[in-house]
């Protein structure tokens, strides 16, 4: 009966997440939502407010842990795509734990302008994302078994790529290609340059994906 319950849970939730109204509620979420300080503000200074929280939060103090979220990532999807769904559980927690990590150290900062701060709907969207990657923990529905995607799925893979190296200097923020950048930056911290590659890691797998969707249309009607 538990086993069942579960199942038109996550029936209703499959359902639901693909709803239209589901991606502009997501939407108003990260754009309407104003940030949160410790010090007072005035409303026409909220995008003042969230550049500053970005630009000075917390992942600044994390540069000792910038090779270890390069290289786990690397290993990931070379193990994912040599074992498959043996591995799929794995690389679905470290993608809950990236993105619980992308809210904390890229959603908030604690400066002398504004005192601790929080760039709330960007918070709130990633601990959502982090929380979909812990339930297809518990679910295991991705299959990652071996397969041959068309060709015009591979376009992916190059832009993934380069989000990852992040070939940019911190420092004078101009292009700088430097193979080290692929062991050593904070791109495997932060949410714009890690979403492409768990995005393309998908993509690859879509077919299946949108045979489950069909699968699940069929059955609710």
């Amino acid at each position: 009966m538990k086993e069942e319950s579960f199942g038109k849970f996550q029936e209703k939730l499959e359902l639901i997440t693909r709803k239209w109204w589901f991606l502009v509620l997501f939407i108003l979420i990260g754009t309407i939502t104003p940030p949160i300080v410790t010090k007072g503000f005035a409303p026409s200074e909220a995008g003042e407010i969230i550049s500053h929280i970005l630009q000075n939060s917390l992942i600044r103090f994390c540069s000792p842990l910038y090779p270890v979220f390069k290289i786990v990532p690397i290993v990931l999807v070379f193990t994912l795509f040599l074992f498959g769904n043996r591995v799929s559980r794995i690389f679905s927690f470290y993608g809950g734990i990236t993105y619980l990590l992308f809210a904390f150290l890229q959603g908030i900062a604690i400066t002398d302008k504004y005192g601790f701060g929080m760039v709330t709907g960007n918070f709130i969207l990633m601990m959502l994302v982090a929380i979909f990657w812990f339930w297809e923990v518990f679910l295991g529905k991705n299959d990652f078994s071996p397969q041959k995607p068309p060709l015009t799925r591979y376009w992916v893979i190059p832009l993934a790529f380069l989000a990852f190296w992040y070939p940019v200097n911190l420092e004078s923020m101009e292009p700088d290609f430097n193979l080290t950048y692929l062991f050593i930056n904070p791109a495997g911290l932060a949410f714009c340059t890690m979403t492409p590659v768990y995005l393309s890691i998908l993509i690859l797998i879509i077919q299946r994906l949108i045979s489950q969707h069909f699968e699940l249309q069929a059955f609710s009607e």
